[in-house]
């Protein structure tokens, strides 16, 4: 009989638990990412937009990147042969950290764009 009563409140007190559990998981993860707002927390470069970063093409020299969306925020190293540019940061938001666009060129050792990375930062 006790082992009975046991497994009834298991189950009673677990399945509540296990359900909050991943629903708060769940909810926490989807709410660090604004669906209503997603630049909410994304800084841009002063001449940044959508369009002119679609304007960029593989192929293109860092010249033409400069004239069409200004400076980086930041240049980093990668290897020898190539560097990160980097369009936007975190940190635009004071009262709340949501999830951020990630915008960055890659260019090769002669300033040649490799590959444009559109991607959401997940902090």
């Amino acid at each position: 009989m006790k082992e009975k009563i046991f497994k009834i409140l298991t189950t009673i007190l677990l399945i509540p638990l296990f359900g909050y559990t991943i629903f708060f998981g769940w909810f926490q993860h989807m709410e660090s990412f604004n669906i209503i707002e997603p630049t909410i927390d994304t800084v841009f470069t002063e001449n940044y937009s959508e369009e002119k970063f679609d304007r960029i093409k593989i192929g293109m020299d860092s010249i033409a990147v400069v004239k069409i969306l200004g400076k980086p925020f930041s240049i980093q190293q990668l290897e020898e042969q190539k560097t990160l540019w980097y369009y936007t940061g975190d940190g635009k938001c004071d009262w709340h950290d949501f999830a951020w666009l990630g915008r960055e060129i890659e260019f090769d050792k002669n300033g040649i764009v490799l590959e444009k990375i559109k991607l959401i930062h997940y902090d």
